[in-house]
């Protein structure tokens, strides 16, 4: 019996339609990935450097890790990396953090079903762990959750294989969490691409005052810079605002990418400062 060699994209994307993915991977390309700031321009190279050292299968290729808030397209370059893997026929595992962790605890009683629900995240030729350690009810993460995400991790690590993690905390929230478990983000930062600590001076300079020239009512004609399943992100010269779906049409929809498209031009007003 001969295994076709699309099997492991077959089993990526089996994967991937159960976690929901799927639409976000057709959509979220390196091409279509707008970088009018100097600092998206550095992620996107980082992204597609990491994308080619680790399909290169090279040592250094350890990890690539986004921190910090939502709304600067770090899920879109993520997905972006994933996508790619898929393409080149690699078997490709996504983990919404939350979720996944909560599953593992609850079989961490019996051996054989925990060790196989491990394996299943290490062993895999890239893993995307979506929102690590976000917490849940305001709750910080259990002891338990970061002796998981080191076990998940670290054997990855040691087996060089290439993981991406994606997280509304910085990587000094992270190390913070546990002291003495500095080493779940060790890997992470054993491929040092930390783009972010590169621009956040600029940007939040230019954030600062492009935000001071604000107020509630100005509208705008802005272009659509990213899409979320809950809602539209758009430049205000420098300023992220979200309009969310409810706002989008006079119908109920699903998902944004219903009636509007990243690069889109559209019409707003502010309606609320934060």
């Amino acid at each position: 019996h001969v295994k076709c060699k699309c099997m492991k994209v077959r089993k990526s994307i089996r994967a991937l339609k159960a976690s929901g993915l799927e639409d976000e991977v057709k959509r979220c390309r390196f091409d279509n990935y707008e970088t009018t700031e100097p600092w998206q321009a550095r992620l996107k190279e980082t992204a597609q450097a990491f994308t080619k050292a680790a399909l290169a299968d090279s040592s250094e290729a350890h990890c690539l890790f986004f921190g910090g808030q939502s709304g600067a397209g770090k899920s879109h370059l993520c997905t972006a990396v994933f996508r790619e893997f898929l393409l080149a026929n690699k078997l490709a595992r996504y983990a919404q953090w939350v979720g996944t962790a909560q599953g593992i605890k609850a079989v961490a009683n019996d051996a054989e079903a925990y060790k196989a629900a491990i394996d299943e995240l290490a062993e895999c030729d890239l893993l995307y762990i979506d929102d690590l350690f976000k917490p849940v009810n305001n709750a910080a993460p259990t002891a338990a959750d970061v002796r998981l995400a080191y076990d998940i991790i670290n054997r990855r690590y040691v087996r060089h294989k290439p993981t991406i993690v994606s997280s509304e905390l910085l990587s000094d929230e992270i190390i913070d969490i546990d002291e003495e478990r500095k080493r779940t983000v060790a890997s992470i930062k054993s491929y040092q691409y930390e783009a972010r600590k590169i621009a956040r001076a600029e940007r939040d300079a230019a954030r600062d005052e492009a935000f001071s020239k604000l107020e509630v009512g100005q509208k705008f004609v802005a272009k659509i810079k990213n899409l979320t399943s809950y809602g539209a992100f758009v430049d205000l010269g420098g300023i992220d605002g979200m309009i969310h779906k409810s706002e989008l049409s006079w119908r109920n929809i699903k998902n944004p990418a219903q009636v509007v498209s990243v690069g889109q031009e559209v019409e707003v007003y502010i309606k609320e400062l934060d």
